[in-house]
Formats: C-alpha cells, sequence, structure tokens
C-alpha cells in the first residue's frame, strides 16, 4: 500500500458524508411520522421502555455483528447514532432507526471508494481484489475466520470472568441488534433490515473506512504496517465505547479481531479478504442469537 496518497481529508470526507446522511435520513423519518421526534421520547409506552433496547447480554461478535445495524465501529451504530433513534419508542421503529443508520453508513462507504480511487489511482475492482480472484484467498479467508472466532470468543469469556469477579454486578448490556432479534414478533422487512445491515452493511462500511481509509492513511503517515494496524484496531475496539450503555468487555475481543483484519489487509492489500472475514464473523454470530447458542 505505499503508493497511497492520503491527506487528513480522506478520513474527514467519509465522516461528514456519513453524518450529513444519517442527519438526513432521520429528519426524513421524523417528517413524515415514521420516527417520532426527540421532544416524544418521555412519552414512550412503557412495553418501549422496558423493550429490547433496555436488556440483555451481548457478545464480542454481538457487539460486531450490531455495528452493521452496526458500528460496525463500526461502527459504529446502534440506533441512537441517527437523530432519529433517541425517541424510538417501539421495535419496530428502533429497527427503522438502524436501516436509518444503514444508509448512512452506505453514503459514507460510498465516500471511502471514491477517496480511494481517486488517491490510490485504482479502480474499484482493483481495490477490493487486487487483480486477483477471491477464490485464490479462499484459504487465508478460512483461516482467519477461524482464528476470529477462537481469540475473540475465548477473549470474551475470559473479560467476563474477569469483570464478574471483580464486580459481581457487572452486566455485559446488548445492543439494540441482538435485542430486537432475541425478543422476536418483528415482521419480515425487519428481520431482513436486520441481517443486512450485520452481515452485508457493516462489512463492507467499516472495512472500507476502517482498512481502506484509516488504516492506509497511517501507514503513509508512519510508514509503519504494525503502527497503522494496531491504532485503527484500537480505534475500531474503542468505537463501542460510544455506544449506550458502553460495551466495556466487547472492546479488547473487537480490538483483536481488528488486528487479524488488518494483518490480513496489509499482506494481501485487498480488502475484500477483510470484507469477507468480517462478513463471516458477524454471520456466525447473527446465527448463534438465532438459534439460541449464544447469550448475545
Amino acid at each position: 500500500m505505499r503508493d497511497a496518497n492520503f491527506g487528513v481529508e480522506s478520513i474527514g470526507l467519509p465522516i461528514v458524508v456519513y453524518m450529513a446522511a444519517a442527519l438526513l435520513a432521520s429528519s426524513v423519518l421524523q417528517w413524515t411520522g415514521a420516527l417520532p421526534t426527540p421532544g416524544r421520547a418521555a412519552g414512550a409506552p412503557s412495553d418501549a421502555r422496558n423493550g429490547p433496547a433496555a436488556r440483555g447480554a451481548e457478545s464480542a461478535g454481538g457487539a460486531d455483528s450490531a455495528e452493521g445495524g452496526g458500528a460496525d465501529s463500526s461502527a459504529s451504530t446502534a440506533a441512537d447514532t441517527t437523530s432519529g433513534a433517541a425517541g424510538a419508542t417501539s421495535p419496530s421503529q428502533m429497527v427503522i432507526a438502524l436501516a436509518c443508520n444503514n444508509l448512512a453508513q452506505l453514503a459514507g462507504a460510498a465516500a471511502c471508494v471514491w477517496v480511494a480511487m481517486r488517491q490510490r489511482r485504482r479502480r474499484f475492482a482493483e481495490l477490493l481484489l487486487c487483480g486477483r480472484s477471491l477464490i485464490q484467498f479462499a484459504p487465508m479467508i478460512f483461516g482467519l475466520f477461524v482464528a476470529a472466532m477462537v481469540v475473540c470468543y475465548g477473549t470474551l469469556w475470559l473479560i467476563l470472568k474477569i469483570l464478574q469477579r471483580v464486580s459481581p454486578t457487572y452486566q455485559a448490556h446488548g445492543h439494540d441488534v441482538v435485542e430486537l432479534i432475541r425478543g422476536g414478533g418483528l415482521p419480515f422487512w425487519a428481520i431482513a433490515v436486520l441481517w443486512i445491515g450485520a452481515v452485508a452493511v457493516a462489512p463492507w462500511a467499516e472495512e472500507l473506512f476502517f482498512r481502506g481509509v484509516i488504516q492506509t492513511w497511517l501507514m503513509r503517515a508512519t510508514g509503519r504496517r504494525l503502527v497503522a494496524v494496531g491504532v485503527t484496531a484500537a480505534i475500531f475496539g474503542a468505537v463501542h465505547l460510544s455506544w449506550s450503555p458502553p460495551q466495556f468487555h466487547a472492546v479488547l475481543p473487537l480490538g483483536l479481531l481488528a488486528v487479524l483484519l488488518g494483518l490480513s489487509y496489509e499482506r494481501t492489500d485487498a480488502l475484500a479478504v477483510p470484507i469477507t472475514v468480517h462478513a463471516l464473523f458477524n454471520l456466525s454470530t447473527m446465527i448463534a442469537v438465532t438459534q439460541g447458542w449464544s447469550d448475545g
């Protein structure tokens, strides 16, 4: 990735586009009545206050899969990332808020693609595969996926044991995506939005931003690959502290996931590799949650 020539504006543009898209989408939804305004949040029904956003426990994988609703990341990506989410008063409205965030993430991802293509003078296909096919990367992708599952879930289990011993009252709060799925009773369109957000939108948007923009910029700025990978991974993990409630237990496991994703990008210079591993990781978590194999 030494041919990259990224300026600070390369990081700022996708963020600005994402925030503008989130604000526009949530404003339109509030105007049409699909989402309540923040001022109406106080009048939310009691079942909303006691609903999916207020309960549950979540694993590192669940936290990451939520990035695509969720955030992922990045983002990232709780429903209250958008302007209208503060007033979401029902599961369906929370799903709409997450869908709003998905659209904003796609807008940010498009900005990342434009920046990367312009700065690196590559076509989109070259950014993704670097002149090779995804089949050629299959053995690496499978190995990284297995390593990610073992490392992240193993670290999560250890951290939760430590936190529960140090603070018996500590609760591993869940993200809206996991809790909405666990709560059940959602229409098909809502379930589809949650799955698409977690398995498709989040991996694309977050990898394009964290690996394609931030890590590349840090590599250019420092000239040190491991520094670029480590700092990007730290940012990726720390994003989860911005969620409400903060997911302290997920920071290290997801940071380690980001290290694996960053190293795979440095090794291949092909964004398709971390995107695919990220998608498989989120998919496995969603399946585990829906089948009751995991608490979150």
